[in-house]
């Protein structure tokens, strides 16, 4: 194997941080906008990334091309960029099974037992790490990541926006729902339909103030029935200050992601 250093992503930090809340340690990366060093007096929107170690160099390339400041490629603000992963170690295939055991870990609220299985098939580890972490890196996130990312950078605290995946995009439901006014805009890509969750909140709560882009993969009418069963429990609740759009691609689980958060951004960032 040819041994040069490895590519960076410019105007990018990288640490790792200990949560006491979801005890774990987490890989926190922070990319810069353009003009974060010309304009010292601005403060600015932030995106927040689950699935960091997979989503946020595409994030990042993703927003810094859209907002390069012609008239053509002007369609997202500059941001900063915050990607939420882990600092695994070993082979690339190694990394890969770890992170995803510990995704399930700390999106899902409750053990999932058969989740686990699934994972272990898939992704074998040697040593089991049990799911139904999610409250724990729920705190995390409202409670250690947000404090530090506006206290190290100049973040605009009445604009952060959450994007999430598959069971990342269930999570991100969870919270908005769970803390409505944490985050100000989101994208949920493939996501569970969370009826039991919304209906807990709806008991009471009357406003939710969030833009919010839902989209989902769909080749059939079933793949659509739990998707479009929140969209029109959404709807009817005409809750205050929400803002919703949402859309059905075809396409499949994981192609899916680029597109899902380049439209969801430009919904959800969008006048």
């Amino acid at each position: 194997m040819l041994d040069f250093p490895p590519v960076t992503v410019p105007g990018t930090h990288a640490r790792v941080f200990h949560s006491a809340l979801a005890n774990d340690d987490y890989l926190v990366s922070v990319a810069l906008p353009f003009h974060y060093e010309d304009r010292p007096e601005k403060v600015w929107p932030v995106i927040y990334v689950l699935d960091g170690h997979m989503h946020f160099n595409m994030v990042v390339d993703m927003v810094r091309f859209m907002n390069i400041r012609v008239e053509f490629c002007n369609e997202l603000p500059d941001a900063l960029i915050v990607g939420v992963g882990y600092p695994v170690t070993g082979t690339l295939s190694e990394m890969l099974h770890t992170t995803m055991h510990l995704r399930m870990r700390d999106f899902v609220l409750s053990r999932e037992e058969s989740g686990e299985a699934f994972m272990q098939e898939h992704f074998p580890i040697t040593e089991t790490i049990p799911s139904g972490n999610g409250v724990g890196f729920m705190r995390f996130l409202r409670e250690e990541l947000i404090p530090l990312i506006e206290n190290d950078y100049r973040a605009d605290p009445s604009d952060r926006t959450l994007l999430g995946h598959s069971m990342g995009a269930t999570f991100a439901l969870y919270t908005v729902l769970q803390h409505p006014g944490l985050f100000q805009r989101c994208v949920s890509a493939s996501f569970d339909p969370v009826l039991d969750h919304e209906e807990s909140f709806a008991e009471n709560n009357s406003t939710l103030p969030l833009r919010l882009h839902l989209v989902w993969e769909g080749l059939n009418q079933r793949d659509l029935a739990g998707p479009r069963a929140l969209v029109d429990r959404l709807t009817s609740r005409r809750y205050d200050g929400l803002r919703m759009t949402h859309e059905a691609i075809t396409s499949t689980h994981c192609a899916m992601v680029p597109y899902a958060y380049q439209s969801g951004l430009q919904h959800v960032f969008s006048d």
